[in-house]
């Protein structure tokens, strides 16, 4: 990120800390953000989320703890083989085809996920997300920590599983995102659109919802150009 800033900029040097997490959805970069990454006193917050919250907001009788469809996290304990060669993409390849089946969806979401009917409660469950964003905004700035937002990007172009709903899972992406957009306007953050920056250019995706390597440098620039339209 600092190669993308100008050098004759207020910020000469800058240090990321990348606290995602795989499955993850606001609830829990919530709860992360209030126990590990707020004592490390970031200057500013980045929060890009959308296809996650999307599924557990469009599937089966919604409740506002996620609890109709998530369940807790449970990874499995790695192998020697993993931890000597995870750093290989022909061994990840090949465990991934011969390997156990457990998977992220399996670990995070309760069984018969994938078969749950859409629900019509999409509002009550964007009322969730608003008020988990908005008290996010809240929390940070106790801490002292600006908050930034950015739309999520998506591509139809490309296929994916049947179990993820996409076509209704984007809808519900589309109002997710225009949710982000209300709450910013309301609580005066700033939006780094990238959900229209990427959207129509499917080069940058590997699947419809995760990014190339160049895909993510993409969103790093914008990310960059939007702190520094803000400063």
């Amino acid at each position: 990120l600092t190669t993308l800033l100008p050098p004759d900029g207020p910020y000469q040097r800058v240090e990321v800390i990348n606290a995602g997490a795989p499955g993850y959805t606001l609830m829990e970069s919530f709860v992360q953000l209030k126990m590990r990454i707020l004592p490390l006193e970031p200057d500013l917050v980045v929060v890009y989320h959308g296809i996650n919250d999307a599924r557990v907001i469009g599937r089966g009788n919604f409740e506002p703890d996620y609890t109709h469809v998530r369940r807790a996290f449970s990874a499995p304990v790695p192998t020697r083989a993993d931890v000597l060669l995870d750093w290989s993409h022909l061994y990840c390849l090949a465990r991934e085809r011969i390997g156990p089946t457990d998977d992220l969806a399996g670990m995070t979401y309760i069984n018969g996920f994938e078969t749950m009917p859409a629900t019509e409660r999409i509002d009550r469950g964007l009322r969730t997300y608003l008020r988990t964003l908005t008290e996010l905004v809240a929390v940070a700035r106790v801490s002292r920590s600006e908050v930034m937002f950015a739309t999520f990007g998506y591509s139809r172009l490309l296929p994916m599983k049947t179990e993820w709903m996409l076509d209704y899972g984007f809808l519900v992406t589309d109002k997710h995102n225009a949710t982000t957009l209300a709450v910013a306007q309301q609580q005066g953050v700033p939006v780094a659109d990238v959900g229209g920056w990427l959207a129509g250019r499917p080069r940058y995706f590997a699947d419809p919802v995760h990014l190339t390597d160049v895909g993510n440098s993409v969103v790093a620039r914008c990310l960059a150009q939007r702190i520094q339209e803000a400063n």
